[in-house]
């Protein structure tokens, strides 16, 4: 089967410090993206969010419940992470940060090999619009924090 790959790209008007900062803040997700419950199940090194760490997100509405597990960390520019417990063959995320313009440009790419080619169509069809969402909060979050400004709710 073919491999699908996703990238989109974007901008914070925040230090690639802080927009790494937040990304790898496993535990908030849920407090500033669409996940409605986001954990920090087995922390990792140098840092609790570091190498090693898994998360698990869960959206209900979608039955989304992922587990992923952090296998590259780079700080400030690199974080990578795989789904574990899943029927996902070949799954990586890498999420790469460049300062640049005074702010930091986001660049997030996903590849997989979905199990089977039925699920070929739902991957292309859920995917794109779902990292694109994550970048958009990602950035607003990372902007938040920036400024010092109170939490909002998710989008």
């Amino acid at each position: 089967m073919r491999e699908l790959a996703f990238r989109e790209l974007g901008f914070a008007r925040a230090p690639a410090e802080v927009v790494f900062a937040t990304l790898t803040d496993h535990a908030s997700y849920a407090d500033w993206g669409q996940c409605d419950e986001s954990v920090l199940e087995v922390e990792g090194t140098p840092e609790p969010n570091g190498l090693g760490a898994v998360r698990r997100l869960i959206m209900k509405a979608t039955g989304l419940d992922v587990r992923e597990e952090v296998n590259h960390y780079w700080p400030p520019h690199v974080m990578g992470y795989r789904v574990i417990d899943q029927t996902l063959k070949d799954h990586q995320g890498i999420v790469v940060l460049t300062e640049r313009d005074g702010g930091t440009e986001i660049a997030w790419q996903l590849t997989a090999n979905p199990p089977d080619p039925s699920m070929v169509d739902i991957f292309r069809q859920f995917v794109p619009p779902g990292i694109k969402q994550l970048v958009a909060d990602l950035s607003a979050e990372s902007e938040r924090r920036a400024a010092g400004r109170p939490p909002t709710s998710p989008s």
